[in-house]
Protein backbone atom coordinates (compact mmCIF):
# COMPACT_ATOMS: atom_id res chain seq x y z
CA UNK A 1 0.00 0.00 0.00
CA UNK A 2 1.10 3.49 -0.78
CA UNK A 3 1.66 5.72 2.30
CA UNK A 4 -0.53 9.36 1.38
CA UNK A 5 0.10 12.56 3.39
CA UNK A 6 -2.05 15.41 3.05
CA UNK A 7 -5.16 16.34 3.17
CA UNK A 8 -8.05 14.15 3.47
CA UNK A 9 -9.31 15.93 0.51
CA UNK A 10 -6.68 13.99 -1.98
CA UNK A 11 -7.48 10.57 -0.62
CA UNK A 12 -10.07 8.70 -2.69
CA UNK A 13 -11.72 6.65 0.27
CA UNK A 14 -13.44 4.24 -2.16
CA UNK A 15 -10.03 2.74 -3.08
CA UNK A 16 -8.46 2.26 0.63
CA UNK A 17 -11.78 0.47 1.20
CA UNK A 18 -11.24 -1.64 -2.01
CA UNK A 19 -7.85 -2.23 -0.98
CA UNK A 20 -8.33 -3.26 2.65
CA UNK A 21 -11.11 -5.72 0.82
CA UNK A 22 -8.26 -6.98 -1.33
CA UNK A 23 -5.90 -7.55 1.73
CA UNK A 24 -8.56 -9.41 3.20
CA UNK A 25 -9.67 -11.77 0.66
CA UNK A 26 -5.49 -12.20 0.36
CA UNK A 27 -5.15 -13.33 4.03
CA UNK A 28 -8.04 -15.24 4.13
CA UNK A 29 -6.77 -17.27 1.03
CA UNK A 30 -3.13 -17.14 3.07
CA UNK A 31 -4.64 -18.71 5.47
CA UNK A 32 -6.07 -21.61 4.21
CA UNK A 33 -3.22 -22.94 2.85
CA UNK A 34 -1.27 -22.44 6.83
CA UNK A 35 -3.35 -25.99 8.06
CA UNK A 36 -0.30 -27.20 8.80
CA UNK A 37 1.06 -24.22 10.51
CA UNK A 38 -1.12 -23.23 13.46
CA UNK A 39 1.44 -20.54 14.89
CA UNK A 40 1.07 -18.94 11.82
CA UNK A 41 -2.69 -19.55 10.63
CA UNK A 42 -3.53 -18.02 14.57
CA UNK A 43 -1.36 -14.42 13.05
CA UNK A 44 -3.45 -14.12 10.23
CA UNK A 45 -6.98 -14.58 11.95
CA UNK A 46 -5.63 -12.14 14.16
CA UNK A 47 -4.65 -9.62 11.22
CA UNK A 48 -8.10 -10.92 9.90
CA UNK A 49 -9.92 -9.49 13.03
CA UNK A 50 -8.12 -5.93 12.73
CA UNK A 51 -9.30 -5.53 9.18
CA UNK A 52 -12.99 -6.47 10.46
CA UNK A 53 -12.39 -3.68 13.27
CA UNK A 54 -11.27 -0.99 9.87
CA UNK A 55 -14.74 -0.83 9.38
CA UNK A 56 -16.52 1.80 11.41
CA UNK A 57 -13.14 3.80 10.91
CA UNK A 58 -13.26 3.13 7.09
CA UNK A 59 -16.96 4.41 7.13
CA UNK A 60 -15.87 7.91 9.05
CA UNK A 61 -12.78 7.93 6.33
CA UNK A 62 -15.26 7.85 3.51
CA UNK A 63 -17.73 10.74 4.98
CA UNK A 64 -14.38 12.76 5.90
CA UNK A 65 -12.92 12.11 2.26
CA UNK A 66 -16.44 13.30 0.54
CA UNK A 67 -16.04 16.12 -2.08
CA UNK A 68 -19.21 17.78 -0.35
CA UNK A 69 -17.52 18.65 2.49
CA UNK A 70 -17.10 22.42 3.17
CA UNK A 71 -15.08 24.67 5.44
CA UNK A 72 -18.44 25.39 7.38
CA UNK A 73 -18.60 20.95 7.61
CA UNK A 74 -15.33 20.98 8.87
CA UNK A 75 -16.00 23.83 11.86
CA UNK A 76 -18.55 21.69 13.47
CA UNK A 77 -16.27 18.18 13.31
CA UNK A 78 -14.08 20.56 14.97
Amino acid sequence: MKQILGPLRDLNAGKVQDEVATLKTNLAKVRSCLIEFPDFQKIAKDILKMIADLKDPLRLLEVLCNQAMRPRHWTKVK
